[in-house]
């Protein structure tokens, strides 16, 4: 069957072209000119955007004695409502699972029930003797990268367990993607901040300042200097990380680094309202300053891709304790990124070329999908986001397909919205209803070409 889009402004990597697109089958047959259609569909004063992908969430993640209230079911379906048809998720081992075990079993978990095509990072939280045997079989499996932490007890690698990671990790041709906080530094902040009483939301923050974040990514440079691995740093939040990272890109080290829009849209005086706990994420919420350079880095893509972190717990389990340190972290957001960074980028002037490659494109090239993923061309798989700009709405929760009863958005005013979406040349949703039947999302395997671009 050949599907004829009419009339949309196609988002293509140089540009916005008013001109029409033929599907076929999965991917996408021909732009501007093509064959005899099946099906005609007026997208006329939309915007034709690559599906986003979302490189960096957690569904059903454990946080404690806590499990995100998003799984795979329902976090895909919202991420659909959004406009992201392909996600990333974490495999993190448990007991003496294996690396490879683990990862097994989350691909089988997501698969089954995913309304999107879903990759893999596997996470590596200890050292073992196996360590290059697992990662080659992690590999196998289709998932070249390998999530560590600097910070988390049961997740901490020390500075020789990351050296060990990252050598092996180069060695099989991977990538390493590192949470980078510094756990002594914030050890040092929250006995402190404990033994003056102060549990309060705002303390979470206090415990995690700018220099915390900083000193875990020169760290992490210095063995990455060492052993030439590639490295992705997720969720950077600060000034200081984003000039460490840009100076180090300057010169050639193969970084790359993510930012979310809880940091480009929220400051820390979220920590000062009412419903403080809500915000309460890791890295924390910093300063205006810090949110001006954030933007900076993604205007020059110092920051190259915008990812959600997306952890959602709900307001119950968010407010159970008052002692911040025992408050699961995370907060909500695969299904409201496109329309809010639409918004911000229309008020900023940027030309939207530019948002597709930080929504899509270079998490589809970081991360092993590029050019299947992230581009509107032939040949290139049909995920496709029909963006109608026209219109003002606000943001609330209770209209939300996230299976969380709060938004660290709620009330804010985006324009436009998603119409339509397509995976893979199958509509999921038209005129902002779901048709896309049951669980349609694939698996990527992302190692069958294990050449980066």
């Amino acid at each position: 069957m050949i599907t004829r889009l009419c009339g949309g402004m196609l988002v293509l990597p140089d540009g916005c072209e008013t001109k029409d697109l033929w599907i076929e089958g999965e991917t996408i047959l021909s732009l501007g000119a093509g064959p005899a259609a099946d099906r005609r569909v007026d997208v006329s004063g939309c915007y034709v955007f690559p599906g986003a992908i979302d490189p960096h969430v957690h569904m059903g993640f454990a946080v404690g004695e806590f499990l995100s209230s998003d799984d795979f079911a329902s976090g895909t379906l919202a991420a659909a409502f959004g406009g992201v048809t392909t996600i990333l998720d974490f495999a993190v081992p448990e007991g003496n699972e294996s690396i490879s075990e683990a990862l097994a079993k989350r691909i089988t978990e997501a698969t089954r029930v995913s309304c999107v095509d879903v990759g893999m990072h596997a996470v590596v939280h200890r050292s073992e003797p196996l360590l290059q045997q697992e990662i080659e079989a992690c590999i196998q499996l289709g998932a070249p990268d390998f999530k560590t932490f600097t910070t988390y007890e049961g997740l901490r690698l020390t500075s020789p367990e990351l050296l060990e990671v990252m050598t092996n990790v180069r060695a099989a041709g991977g990538l390493v993607m590192v949470h980078a906080e510094d756990d002594a530094g914030i050890q040092a902040r929250q006995a402190d901040l404990a033994a003056r009483g102060s549990m309060s939301p705002m303390a979470h923050a206090e415990s995690r300042p700018t220099d915390v974040e900083r000193d875990a990514v020169r760290e992490v440079l210095r063995l990455q200097a060492e052993t030439d691995c590639p490295v992705h740093f997720v969720h950077i939040s600060s000034a200081q990380s984003v000039e460490i990272i840009r100076n180090a890109q300057q010169r050639g080290r193969d970084i790359s680094a993510e930012t979310g829009p809880q940091y480009l849209l929220l400051d820390e005086g979220v920590y000062r309202r009412p419903e403080a706990v809500l915000f309460m994420i890791s890295p924390p919420i910093k300063s205006r300053r810090d949110q001006g350079a954030l933007w900076e880095g993604v205007q020059d893509r110092t920051l190259s891709m915008i990812a959600t972190d997306h952890c959602p717990f709900t307001r119950e389990d968010k407010m159970k304790y008052a002692d911040y340190r025992k408050v699961p972290t995370g907060m909500p957001g695969v299904e409201t990124t496109l329309p809010l960074m639409f918004t911000a980028w229309q008020s900023r002037g940027w030309p939207l070329e530019v948002l597709a490659q930080a929504v899509s494109t270079s998490s589809a090239k970081r991360f092993g999908l590029y050019p299947r993923k992230g581009v509107i061309a032939e040949g290139s798989d049909a995920d496709l986001v029909i963006y109608d700009p026209s219109g003002l709405r606000a943001i609330a929760s209770k209209d939300l397909h996230m299976n969380v009863d709060w938004s660290p958005f709620e009330n804010a005013e985006v324009q436009g919205a998603v119409r339509d979406v397509w995976l893979r040349g199958m509509p999921l949703i038209e005129n902002g209803g779901w048709v896309g039947g049951d669980a349609p999302g694939e698996f990527l395997d992302r190692c069958s070409r294990m050449k980066r671009v």
